[in-house]
């Protein structure tokens, strides 16, 4: 197979979708690039050391912080909704609205707010709402989306802000916090959003947060009932906006088109009904990041497209059109952290072939079948007698099983490579090795990390979150493996070890020892991460890119490791920098 460095790019996801910002150079390092600049994470870490190791402690693994990125996917989301706004002669306007669960560290939120100075901030929680009163207090004008659950202390909060000058608009989420936020706040101060719950299913990560069970927003009955209580406090005019949530990483088109549906049709029926001030629908968040490279590089037009023509299609006098708000957390800060892992050892599975007594004749005969089995089933059948280690009664027998499993497990994913193109991963399914098919593609390798899973992508764990993992060398190379990677912690979850093979029609791309790295139709998944050559001496780096949203807001202190340094890199004047950044 001929490798080329466009192979490299396209089984890595680099240099476009969501990991436009990373490349590879001729020489296979893989580099940060902002707009026309580059530099390679070697140079990174070696910035990183120089400035801020001493002789009495070392930075091994740290986290990465980008605030360009941020600004970046700010101005593309803005960007992409004016530019569709104007395609279609939409009359409505475009909002941004940043949650802060997904990253509250001060850098993002002090990032977001000097950007742009019309971009809103959301909080959930009455916690929330008091570090946006304390990033804005210089900025009372600036919007303030309250969502949550509002017990006492939140509507107090609420109270307090409003009459110190905050611009805050409320959601109502419930009945009875709506009758506690009628009953205590000044109505000519009051500011209101309607959020309903988005009947329509939505399928996504978390497609929960839609539909009749979902635990937002007001259910039909509830609805009619504050629908009720607004025009008995005579305060309909301070309704602005209706909203709900369809989920996070939506890619179910056909569904955002029901779930936007269903909210202009609870527009219209609001303006029927008197509601004059009501100028706004705000969709929540949803748009997804293209973590696995395997959703269309297009994603983003079709969401905001979507949207646009739903709404143009059921609101269409023109002066009737809503303003739209989006309330994107994931996009916004999911690119700008970078997890740096300094690995410190290799592990390997499988014992080398040089291990293997060459005078044992049942070993002797299962490894020449292995050479000369014409079928994959025939080379199972011819191993299945042997491969249990509990039948062996020496280390040495064990040891030659091992080598034997190593180069039977070579042989059927060598032969897998050289079925006809129209079986390749179709037909594999259909074969008596189904269920040992993740056996025969496990990885063979392990590197060990300097970090913890716990406080760096505790998604991973969570909710399944795939995070893309690059070596920062030897990406112009065919891949020799995949390997997997384990943490430093005494726990068995510690470890990252997912390949999503991506989708290419042209060719099925392998490593050297018969991995698959691209597939052409049926979705599956491997353990373990393409690597191009095995580290012959440590430390050796890899990158876990797109860990900028939610991982920060809940990491883990289990077995009392700290969190990684974090330092953040800017190029200005010419000229790379970085600074040790302390989260709080």
């Amino acid at each position: 197979m001929t490798w080329c460095l466009s192979d490299s790019k396209f089984i890595y996801g680099v240099n476009r979708n969501d990991l436009y910002f990373l490349d590879i150079n001729d020489q296979g390092e893989l580099l940060l690039k902002l707009k026309d600049q580059s530099i390679s994470f070697n140079e990174i870490i070696n910035l990183v050391k120089s400035q801020f190791s001493s002789s009495s402690s070392s930075v091994s693994s740290f986290t990465l912080r980008v605030p360009q990125l941020i600004t970046e996917q700010i101005s593309k989301l803005s960007n992409c909704f004016l530019s569709t706004i104007q395609k279609y002669q939409y009359t409505g306007s475009f909002q941004g609205i940043y949650p802060i669960k997904v990253n509250s560290l001060s850098y993002v939120l002090e990032t977001i707010k000097n950007h742009n100075s019309s971009y809103a901030f959301e909080a959930g929680t009455v916690n929330e709402l008091e570090v946006l009163l304390s990033l804005l207090s210089e900025d009372k004008n600036r919007m303030i989306m309250c969502n949550g659950v509002k017990d006492y202390d939140y509507v107090n909060k609420i109270r307090e802000a409003l009459n110190d000058g905050y611009s805050i608009v409320i959601s109502l989420e419930s009945c009875s916090e709506s009758a506690t936020i009628l009953d205590s706040i000044d109505h000519d101060l009051l500011k209101l959003a309607l959020r309903i719950k988005p009947y329509p299913t939505v399928k996504s990560h978390w497609g929960s947060s839609s539909g009749r069970d979902s635990k937002f927003g007001l259910s039909i009955h509830e609805f009619k009932r504050i629908i009720d209580l607004l025009e008995k406090k005579g305060v309909k005019d301070k309704v602005m906006a209706i909203h709900a949530h369809p989920g996070s990483q939506v890619i179910d088109i056909d569904g955002l088109r029901n779930f936007v549906l269903y909210l202009s049709n609870r527009y219209l029926e609001l303006k029927s009904l008197g509601f004059t001030s009501l100028k706004n629908i705000d969709f929540g968040g949803g748009i997804p990041i293209n973590y696995d490279n395997r959703l269309p590089s297009d994603i983003l037009e079709n969401y905001i497209k979507t949207i646009i023509l739903t709404l143009k299609e059921t609101i269409t006098n023109p002066k009737d059109q809503p303003n739209i708000w989006i309330e994107a957390g994931r996009f916004v800060t999911a690119s700008s952290s970078l997890i740096i892992i300094e690995t410190i050892a290799l592990y390997s599975v499988f014992p080398p072939k040089n291990g293997l007594n060459e005078h044992n004749s049942k070993f002797d005969t299962i490894l020449n079948k292995i050479n000369h089995s014409p079928s994959i089933p025939l080379l199972f059948s011819n191993w299945t007698d042997f491969r249990s280690p509990a039948i062996y009664s020496s280390v040495d027998e064990i040891l030659n099983m091992e080598i034997v499993m190593k180069f039977l497990r070579l042989a059927i994913r060598k032969k897998m490579m050289n079925l006809e193109d129209e079986q390749k991963f179709n037909k594999i399914f259909d074969l008596e090795l189904d269920k040992l098919f993740y056996e025969i593609y496990s990885p063979e390798y392990i590197l060990i990390g300097n970090f913890s899973v716990f406080n760096t992508i505790i998604d991973w764990l969570l909710v399944y979150q795939y995070f893309p993992i690059l070596p920062t060398t030897n990406l112009n190379q065919q891949p020799f493996s995949l390997v997997r990677l384990v943490d430093k912690t005494c726990d068995s979850d510690g470890e990252v070890s997912i390949y999503h093979p991506v989708f290419n029609e042209d060719k099925i791309l392998y490593t050297t020892d018969g991995f698959p790295l691209t597939i052409k139709d049926k979705k599956f998944n491997l353990m373990g991460f393409p690597i191009g050559c095995l580290p012959d001496k440590f430390p050796f780096y890899l990158v876990i890119a797109l860990t900028g949203a939610y991982q920060d807001n809940i990491k883990m202190h289990h077995n009392l490791i700290e969190p990684l340094s974090s330092f953040i890199i800017t190029h200005e004047n010419g000229k790379w920098n970085v600074f040790h950044y302390g989260d709080k």
